[in-house]
């Protein structure tokens, strides 16, 4: 073989042997000294109305495929939720990047997720803006109240598409 034909046989192999070793369950001890189960992969699993049971330690709506803004929506399991907003371009000269971190309390009704931010001064129709598509997803209730409903996989927040996870 060539050196690019190795080279590539190389990178081949150490990728193959990564993607095995990645999907693999391991076990690790939890604080009483037993063995338990645990996926290696601890990514967000994306299910429908699975929240609606009490196994999961918050349920998150987090943008994909944006280049300007960073985006999240995490529901906590205790009642409270944050949204965090960040830019990801780079500052012009000098600039600070400004972050938005709010938070609030949570309910639930039927399927619907309530949300209320802690901050009077928060106008939720400025933060959940329904596409077109997506105009049932959420109802604002007054200015610093919103319900998302629980069913769906996907909300807009800001007008940029955000997929719901759980986290086990």
């Amino acid at each position: 073989m060539n050196f690019k034909a190795n080279s590539l046989y190389t990178v081949l192999v150490v990728t193959m042997t990564l993607f095995f070793f990645s999907c693999k369950d391991e076990k690790q001890p939890d604080k009483t000294g037993n063995t338990k189960e645990v996926q290696a992969n601890k990514e967000a699993l994306t299910e429908t109305a699975a929240d609606s049971s009490e196994n999961y330690m918050a349920i998150v709506y987090r943008n994909t495929l944006n280049t300007i803004t960073d985006i999240n929506v995490t529901i906590k399991k205790k009642g409270t939720f944050v949204y965090y907003q960040a830019p990801l371009s780079k500052p012009t000269s000098g600039e600070i990047p400004k972050t938005t971190t709010l938070s609030g309390t949570w309910t639930k009704r039927d399927h619907w997720i309530v949300l209320t931010f802690n901050d009077k001064d928060v106008k939720a129709n400025t933060i959940f803006i329904p596409s077109t598509s997506q105009e049932d997803h959420f109802k604002i209730i007054d200015d610093t109240t919103v319900e998302i409903d629980g069913n769906q996989k996907e909300i807009a927040i800001l007008g940029i598409p955000c997929i719901k996870s759980i986290i086990r």
